[in-house]
């Protein structure tokens, strides 16, 4: 990564910790977070739940955020009692759990990872000072050759250097600037990442490798001097208070080795301890902790080793029935850089251990089972508008009532609307449904919303969140980042020539927070691709999906009644539009084809569908012109159908800012030909000459020519519907539509 991009993301990251330390601020001393402790021990579901906390070093160390300084540590620990935390020992919460015992209210174990010094010098003083539990997971190798963990290691190296680059090309893994703190960070996380798939011995010769490069002695004795004693864990050990628990011999990721290299580091650890401790060890800490690092096959070499419990560090609390070979632990970290801010240390780890701001990460693994078992995967919609039944609209009712119901969950969000059909029909179909009542994302009701939104996203547990429009692609991904929601899709459904500068910009800075965007041509993606610079690696392009059962050229039980409505005979000929009455729209296009078609086609009628904040003008303007025996506006009907099928021409010459037309779809599927602009998908839709004709934005002439062609040539008018109908059933269907989101999902949570 280059270092413009890595402080452009440190910028973000920044932006992002900012607003969780205000938020967290606020909710700490209005107490809230008293209250959501209240409710929480009220709760049937959550009151029986044991909260394991997981520390790595106790230090004022500069680099990453596992580091705690001891003053905000001991503030911690400070907090826990007062706040009545019922602090018990990892062995007696696996007691509770694995007999089914009732667990008191605000119970957390204490744990720490790895062979650091201060484990010692700041941790016991504590231990003993408060009379309180802990257990400490030790990796053997460290601490029978005095060595730092790689990681250790390399902060070492990282904090001595004078030099400004970091050479690693010979090995595969790339060159670095580190000229600052922040380019340093980035280098170790992926130099840390890279070595989880190295052997002990490869790991080594990096290390030496970089050293050399970095020019830093490799046997410096200050790299022993934060590495715990063997003595100093024998005192510990004769405190009853502190358990010592198995780590490997090598902190080696376990599903990257083989099992009988896994079996020696779990089983050569916990013999390792055994023979130093005089002591039964009986828990075990997973290196790295995450669910990729463990496989069925590792869990079952713990058990074979007689452990009792595997822990991991994947955020969440751990309930009666929960697999004691994985339980949760939440990792304390510190993302605090600033000596002034640490005075606000308490209320970011008080909204941690609530879990207030935060998602469970395990739940990004959950899509699939191990064996194939598809679990739930828990979907959020989050749409600007839910309430004129526009294309988007229609688009995303359909979507989330045809997904799978036995592999998904589908909830929908909207920031502005009134409930009304499609709400109801969302709710029919299971769909959960809620107004999020927002106009506008710059304002203090915003961040009141902030609030009410997290609580109802974690509640719902949410897998993936996806995006509809602006307020939903900024604000609405803001927060489900900050969250810590797994994944996050944007759908794109226009070129975007309405949005303002500002718009472009903010949609530019959360595009970083954005997973993968689906376009609903590709059209808009070249156009994203273009303003936002969003690599088309990162698109899928899912067009939209019509009903071909329901929109077939089959009859309509309301055909007749709506057509005597509109005083049509056999012998019109009948024009149609459906779409927003918006200046993008171009209606004025429209009604000038209209009119210069008049003098020609004696029995012309038009159909327009729809309602906006112009339908007003060319009403009057219909009035003034003497074509209101002609046009027929019908307004927003419930059945588009009835209405198309009246029709012998469909038209829609939108002049900007348009996606891919449901409205064309339909027409299309009803076996309309249709004449529309070249602007947005319109030309991925209809084909030039065989389902009908693509013209020129603002080119009432043309428009009115196509009409005056397909008048004159019934023939063609049929072909031409013949072929739309066929073209629909081929590539447009509603069924190809769902099959390829319920695709994207799986894959997208498979990364």
């Amino acid at each position: 990564m280059s270092p413009l991009k890595i402080y452009r993301q440190r910028l973000m990251l920044n932006l992002k910790f900012t607003v969780r330390l205000l938020i967290s601020i606020a909710l700490y001393y209005t107490g809230m977070v008293r209250l959501a402790r209240y409710l929480r021990n009220k709760s049937a579901d959550k009151k029986n739940a044991i909260r394991i906390l997981a520390y790595h070093d106790i230090s004022d160390k500069p680099f990453l955020n596992l580091h705690i300084p001891p003053r905000v540590f001991y503030k911690q620990i400070k907090y826990l009692i007062k706040a009545k935390y019922n602090i018990i020992s990892l062995v007696d919460a696996i007691s509770l759990l694995k007999n089914n015992l009732p667990v008191p209210d605000n119970t957390v174990v204490i744990t720490f990872d790895d062979v650091y010094k201060s484990f010692y010098t700041d941790v016991f003083p504590i231990v003993k000072k408060y009379d309180i539990p802990v257990n400490i997971f030790l990796a053997g190798d460290p601490l029978e050759k005095g060595y730092p963990l790689f990681i250790d290691a390399l902060i070492y190296a990282f904090s001595k250097t004078a030099c400004k680059e970091l050479d690693l090309t010979v090995w595969n893994i790339g060159k670095y600037s580190i000229k600052s703190l922040f380019l340093k960070e980035d280098a170790m996380r992926e130099i840390n990442d890279f070595s989880k798939g190295l052997t002990t011995q490869k790991r080594k010769e990096l290390l030496e490798f970089i050293f050399k490069q970095l020019r830093v002695d490799f046997q410096a004795p200050e790299l022993r001097d934060d590495i715990l004693k063997w003595n100093d864990i024998l005192e510990m050990s004769r405190d009853s208070r502190i358990e010592f628990g198995a780590h490997t011999m090598f902190h080696h990721s376990l599903s990257r080795i083989s099992c009988s290299e896994a079996h020696s580091e779990i089983s050569g650890s916990k013999i390792i301890l055994q023979q130093r401790l005089n002591k039964e060890i009986k828990t075990f800490a997973y290196p790295y902790g995450s669910r990729k690092d463990i496989t069925d096959d590792v869990k079952e070499i713990v058990k074979e080793n007689g452990f009792i419990c595997g822990v991991t560090l994947n955020d969440g609390v751990n309930k009666h029935g929960d697999d004691l070979f994985m339980l949760n632990r939440m990792c304390v970290s510190n993302d605090i850089r600033s000596k002034l801010l640490l005075a606000f240390s308490t209320a970011v780890f008080a909204v941690q251990i609530e879990n207030i701001l935060h998602l469970p990460k395990r739940r990004l693994y959950e899509g699939v089972g191990e064996k194939g078992d598809e679990k739930k995967i828990n979907i959020l919609y989050m749409i600007d508008q839910l309430e004129t039944g526009a294309g988007t609209e229609r688009h995303l009712t359909s979507l989330v009532t045809r997904l799978d119901k036995s592999r998904f969950n589908c909830h929908v969000y909207f920031f502005q609307g009134k409930f009304g059909r499609i709400q109801q029909e969302m709710l029919r179909n299971g769909v959960g449904v809620r107004n999020i009542n927002l106009s506008r994302i710059y304002s203090l009701k915003a961040l009141i919303k902030a609030f009410q939104l997290a609580v109802a996203i974690k509640k719902s547990r949410i897998d993936i969140v996806q995006t509809f429009h602006f307020m939903s692609d900024t604000y609405g991904v803001f927060i489900s980042k900050l969250l810590g929601v797994p994944k996050i899709i944007s759908s794109r459904r226009d070129i975007g020539d309405l949005k303002k500068p500002r718009q472009i910009m903010l949609n530019k800075i959360m595009n970083r927070f954005i997973d993968r965007y689906i376009m609903v041509c590709n059209k808009v993606g070249e156009r994203v691709s273009h303003d936002e610079g969003v690599s088309k690696s990162r698109m899928t392009t899912i067009y939209n999906g019509v009903d071909l059962e329901k929109f077939s050229r089959n009859g309509n039980h309301s055909f007749n009644e709506i057509r005597n409505d509109l005083r049509l005979t056999e012998d019109d000929f009948v024009i149609g539009k459906a779409a927003i009455f918006r200046p993008e729209k171009a209606y004025h296009v429209f009604f000038e084809a209209v009119k210069s078609i008049g003098p020609f086609i004696r029995n012309l009628k038009v159909i327009l569908l729809g309602d906006g904040p112009t339908r007003r003008y060319f009403e009057d303007y219909c009035k003034r012109n003497k074509l209101e025996d002609i046009v027929k506006f019908a307004g927003y009907v419930d059945d588009v159908k009835a209405y198309v099928q009246q029709m012998d021409v469909f038209c829609l010459v939108p002049n900007s800012n348009e996606g891919f037309s449901n409205a064309i779809l339909e027409a299309m599927a009803l076996g309309k030909p249709v004449i529309a602009t070249d602007v947005g998908g319109n030309a991925e839709a209809v084909i030039h000459n065989e389902t009908g004709f693509i013209i020129p934005p603002d080119d009432p002439q043309c428009l009115a020519d196509a009409i005056l062609k397909l008048y004159y040539n019934p023939g063609l008018r049929e072909a031409m519907g013949k072929a739309a109908r066929n073209r629909t059933e081929e590539t447009f269907s509603v069924e190809m539509m769902i099959k390829n989101h319920e695709k994207l999902y799986k894959e997208v949570l498979s990364r």
